[in-house]
């Protein structure tokens, strides 16, 4: 029952969210540095309505893994945040984004624990590039601090790169008044 509870309430959000008119859609791979001794490679995605001018609500998941002497590692990393537009020009928007990045990580070498449970603040920065009214390419960088057992102070860097498709023809969130 627990297993399909957080699944079913992504889902939901996801089509509350895609309701909205000006929402976007992510999509993108990310390379996630836990304590910075592994690299999971992870694709991820994330919903994006966007909830002011230049700045969207951004609800995100990913699933990363990495194998170490053939015993594979997990990660679930879900991103609730938000996301702050600074427009530079017509097709080019950096990007400032905060939140909590709550994650699940389990496998047989998981610091001898077969599951932890992280939870913390992220801040990152990123930039977008308009390809097409309804299409931009992203690269984003974020810097974690996670809390949990046994090492407590946890930190992380996620480096991603993917598209953003957005429903609406108009222009790209950053460019909304």
């Amino acid at each position: 029952m627990k297993t399909k509870l957080l699944p079913a309430i992504l889902v939901l959000l996801a089509l509350g969210t895609a309701a909205h008119a000006e929402t976007g859609f992510q999509a993108g791979v990310t390379l996630d540095f836990l304590n910075y001794e592994n690299a999971f490679i992870a694709p991820a995605f994330s919903v994006q309505p966007v909830i002011a001018k230049d700045m969207e609500l951004d609800l995100g998941m990913a699933f990363g893994i990495y194998v170490l002497e053939g015993h594979p590692r997990f990660k679930v990393p879900l991103k609730v945040g938000f996301n702050f537009l600074f427009t530079v020009a017509p097709a080019i928007s950096p990007i400032l984004s905060i939140g909590v990045l709550p994650q699940i990580v389990w496998g047989e070498t998981t610091f001898y624990q077969p599951t932890l449970f992280l939870i913390g603040p992220y801040i990152g920065g990123g930039i977008r590039f308009q390809l097409h009214p309804l299409m931009s390419w992203f690269v984003d960088v974020q810097q974690t601090l996670l809390i949990g057992a046994p090492k407590w102070i946890n930190t992380g860097t996620r480096i991603g790169t993917g598209m953003q498709f957005r429903l609406d023809a108009a222009a790209p969130a950053s460019a909304k008044e």
